[in-house]
């Protein structure tokens, strides 16, 4: 983990949400994508 991403996570709960909601949804396409590619 970048350390950017640690700083905001102890800077504010909802900046810490948000980052975690933006990993999740380009983790998730970018696995929709690669299982797309895939199968």
């Amino acid at each position: 983990m970048s350390r950017q991403i640690i700083l905001a996570a102890s800077t504010s709960l909802p900046i810490r949400i948000r980052l975690i909601r933006d990993h999740v949804a380009h983790y998730s396409s970018q696995r929709a994508k690669y299982t797309r590619q895939t199968t």
